[in-house]
């Protein structure tokens, strides 16, 4: 579990400062001038409400060449697909897409129009997943990934190992237990994380909690004492198990 709450650009940035996979030059100077896009709106809303905390942005000025990294069925068209998803500006406000609009503007209200417009949301439905479930999608993108995401979609992103701690923390105050449960579950969740759904409201997102073996003792041993008897005994077979470990590590 993570202790702190840094900004995942940087984090990646360091990361990823040694030798990386080998880009045809042509595609690595096209694909680096790319950027996620951002819109004007969040600016505005600072300005109308000052006093109000921006939400976290760590995806300002990201190279999207890591799209080129993946095994993609067919690079050509997903990659083209993914960009699509990760570029689009209105996405962040009204949640559809790009290619879907286009669809639509092609298709107009006939038959084959409809079928169009449902084959691109469900092909930039499966893009999303297909980055959200990836373990080298970047930090800033699984975090531009969330918005306007469905449950599905934001319990997929929580589970995977890229997510950062400060997306991890948001997504623990989403409003269904299932995404704050699957943030229990996630060794990059911080301490402080972990103490607010080790008091979570719902018992499933306790007993997550209870059940895992990254985190610290004591958080284990009020769970323990949890109201729940699911929980409790959850959370005593924990702690039991991980003492038996070290126990046997030491005598080994």
């Amino acid at each position: 579990m993570n202790g702190d709450d840094e900004d995942p650009t940087e984090r990646y940035k360091q990361e990823n400062s040694g030798p990386q996979r080998s880009i045809p030059s042509h595609i690595a100077n096209f694909l680096s001038r790319m950027r996620i896009a951002q819109t004007n709106q969040q600016s505005q809303q600072q300005q109308d409400n000052p006093d109000k905390t921006p939400p976290p942005n760590p995806d300002i000025n990201y190279d999207l060449s890591f799209a080129y990294s993946f095994q993609w069925e067919e690079p050509g068209r997903q990659i083209k697909e993914a960009l699509k998803v990760l570029l689009n500006r209105e996405s962040e406000n009204q949640g559809e897409d790009t290619s879907v609009k286009t669809a639509r503007k092609r298709g107009g209200q006939t038959g084959e129009g409809k079928q169009q417009i449902n084959s691109a949301a469900l092909e930039a439905a499966r893009i999303r997943y297909l980055l959200a479930i990836n373990p080298n999608t970047p930090p800033p993108v699984l975090e531009h990934l969330t918005r306007n995401a469905p449950v599905s979609l934001l319990e997929r992103i929580a589970e995977n190992p890229r997510t950062h701690s400060t997306t991890l923390a948001r997504l623990a105050t989403h409003e269904d237990y299932q995404v704050r449960a699957a943030v229990a579950e996630n060794l990059n969740t911080s301490i402080k994380t972990v103490w607010k759904l080790a008091r979570d409201t719902h018992a499933d997102v306790r007993f997550r909690v209870a059940e895992c073996y990254c985190i610290p003792l004591v958080v284990l041993k009020v769970l323990a004492e949890d109201d729940n008897p699911f929980v409790a005994s959850r959370a005593q077979n924990t702690v039991w198990r991980i003492l038996k470990e070290v126990s046997e590590l030491r005598t080994a």
